[in-house]
């Protein structure tokens, strides 16, 4: 967004903070309190392993916090799917490539957070990053278009 001076610029800046704490905070505790209880749960045997492997089910599926359907869960992917989709219509309004556009726009997908899914979305997003700064010159908008929108 750097030089795009529009709403949705705004938007995009504003949302990328709010993605950054509610993210970081599911992968956190998903991520790090699965990996804890999984290699305590390898420590174990018999009913003492099935009890750690019930507590991480119940963190993936039903726990509000980061289950399947849960607060930060909800917090990280909602927020980029709002951020992509700005992100795009910032670039789209101050005229970069369709190239580009596409790639921001098919980011989207990343808010799966997992799988295949996620993986194209992840990678579209890496394509957005590489075509945006591999070659500012070649992929900008004509001079002016960046204060429009």
């Amino acid at each position: 967004m750097d030089g795009i001076q529009s709403v949705a610029a705004s938007v995009t800046r504003a949302v990328l903070a709010f993605w950054m704490v509610f993210f970081s905070a599911f992968d956190a505790v998903a991520g790090i309190a699965t990996g804890v209880l999984t290699r305590h749960a390898n420590s174990l045997a018999g009913s003492e392993k099935e009890g750690v492997v019930t507590a991480i089910d119940f963190l993936w599926d039903d726990s509000r916090l980061t289950g399947g359907f849960s607060v930060l869960g909800i917090l990280g992917q909602g927020s980029w799917i709002v951020l992509a989709i700005a992100a795009t219509v910032a670039l789209y309004r101050a005229g970069f490539r369709r190239l580009l556009v596409g790639a921001t726009l098919v980011s989207v997908l990343f808010a799966g957070h997992a799988g295949p899914i996620a993986a194209v979305g992840l990678v579209a997003f890496f394509g957005a990053l590489l075509l945006r700064f591999r070659a500012p010159g070649a992929l900008a908008a004509p001079s002016g278009a960046h204060e429009a929108a």
